[in-house]
């Protein structure tokens, strides 16, 4: 049973081009992120870039599912930042875990900002 676990875990993120949203459900747990907290960052990213991890803001530069603002910041967890939903997926994990806690203070702040932001 473990075993089948993992491998559909690993076709799951695998799949990421296709549903970034299943490989971030699954990646989430990685970063102490619990089921309550997948509305939140699923409304989030929705905002943020409709979950396309080639989204670009032709304006400010931010850039793929987290909208990392530079990009380049996501090549701290991995050069194909530009082209792999999971590196995205990952860094923006990271970005909200040690900048608001949770997906969900995330939404909140971006939320009470105008132009959206987190």
């Amino acid at each position: 049973e473990r075993i089948a676990a993992a491998a559909r875990r690993q076709q799951i993120i695998a799949n990421a081009r296709k549903d970034p949203k299943a490989a971030a459900r699954e990646i989430m747990g990685d970063y102490g992120f619990g089921a309550d907290q997948w509305g939140c960052l699923e409304q989030l990213w929705t905002g943020e870039s409709n979950w396309r991890y080639t989204a670009e803001n032709p304006s400010s530069g931010a850039y793929g599912i987290p909208q990392s603002l530079p990009g380049s910041k996501m090549a701290t967890v991995a050069a194909d930042w530009r082209t792999n939903p999971v590196t995205q997926i990952r860094w923006g994990l990271q970005y909200i875990k040690s900048s608001y806690g949770s997906p969900c203070g995330a939404w909140s702040a971006w939320n009470s900002r105008y132009p959206h932001w987190y």
